[in-house]
């Protein structure tokens, strides 16, 4: 998570070719994905789409990487362009 929250998606590559838990949560409930949603980093999220299978995970909130995408629009419209049919369709 510190990876993706970090925006290094080499260092999230990495993890997850060493086994790292793609779909783990931290206390509040988020998954590697939305943490690097949050973080704006979309060679984080490409990395984590490529590989995700809980895309529609909830934090605590009941906020996924979706909802958490649109919040931050305007800060990173990048974000968004990203292959959101891997979410729509998991």
């Amino acid at each position: 998570m510190a990876a993706a929250s970090a925006s290094q998606a080499q260092n999230i590559a990495a993890l997850l070719a060493a086994g790292a838990r793609i779909d783990a949560q931290d206390d509040k409930g988020f998954t590697a994905l939305m943490w690097a949603v949050s973080q704006g980093s979309p060679q984080g999220v490409e990395v984590l789409l490529e590989k995700q299978r809980a895309v529609n995970a909830r934090s605590k909130e009941g906020r996924t990487a979706l909802w958490l995408s649109k919040q931050i629009l305007i800060q990173h419209p990048q974000i968004l362009a990203m292959p959101i049919e891997k979410i729509q369709n998991n």
